[in-house]
């Protein structure tokens, strides 16, 4: 059996899906990018400085039933630490994976926004999948009306999050709910505004967050070297939820 042959390619906000997703002629939409014949296991894709998502013609990042194995990973990394911004209008996902494996998103700046009218707005969510590692990444403002966090990991195994910052959130940084082998270390969270007048955690008291990590419940979890940033509100380090 031959190798693997591993590729990288490139997406940007003023790219062309008619390009051949070079660093000079790169993609523009995810969901052109992300596909069996073009970006695939094994391969990375490089994000070049710039807006992506709502208010974009990029589109947000959804990878579904992409099941990649070890040592040939999908990688979704920053051209440039955290200077690839993925924007959340309020009403869906910044980066959403489902029913995935061995996927690596490393460097991106996430946010979403508050809005009253919807019951979605989240940075992250990770669902029914495994081996997904999230490193180096900023998350901000999951939508503060809905009962939503940062990173959502749901139902998933053996994830990985490490370098990572969180700010301006109600109610956890990370949940991870109904999961295994999920480890958690070097992290950072300050929910600074918190809970909003009106939003889903007022009753827990304005301006404030619950968590950095929720095991909702988790087994076999890990969370370590950690910082829960309580400057301007209270948080807790990790909530424990043993049954669900």
């Amino acid at each position: 059996t031959l190798p693997v042959q591993s590729a990288t390619y490139y997406i940007s906000p003023t790219g062309s899906d008619s390009n051949p997703g070079t660093s000079e002629k790169p993609w523009l939409t995810f969901a052109y990018a992300i596909d069996s014949s073009r970006a695939w296991c094994g391969d990375t894709l490089l994000l070049k400085d710039g807006t992506y998502g709502d208010g974009t013609s990029t589109g947000k990042i959804s990878i579904k039933s992409l099941s990649c194995t070890a040592g040939n990973e999908f990688t979704l990394r920053a051209e440039n630490q955290r200077q690839a911004k993925i924007n959340d209008n309020g009403t869906g996902f910044g980066v959403r994976i489902q029913n995935g494996a061995y996927i690596i998103v490393d460097g991106l700046y996430v946010r979403s926004t508050d809005n009253s009218s919807s019951s979605d707005g989240r940075p992250v969510s990770v669902s029914g999948s495994n081996h997904i590692t999230i490193r180096n990444t900023v998350g901000r403002n999951p939508n503060r009306y809905v009962n939503g966090h940062i990173w959502d990991l749901l139902r998933s195994q053996d994830i990985l999050m490490e370098d990572n910052e969180g700010y301006i959130f109600h109610r956890h940084c990370i949940t991870a709910w109904e999961s295994q082998r999920v480890v958690v270390r070097r992290q950072y969270c300050n929910p600074r505004d918190g809970a909003i007048s009106g939003g889903v955690a007022a009753k827990h008291g304005l301006g404030r967050g619950d968590a950095v990590l929720s095991m909702y419940p988790c087994r076999d979890c890990i969370l370590e070297n950690a910082i829960a940033d309580g400057t301007t509100a209270g948080i807790y380090l990790n909530e424990m939820n043993p049954t669900f």
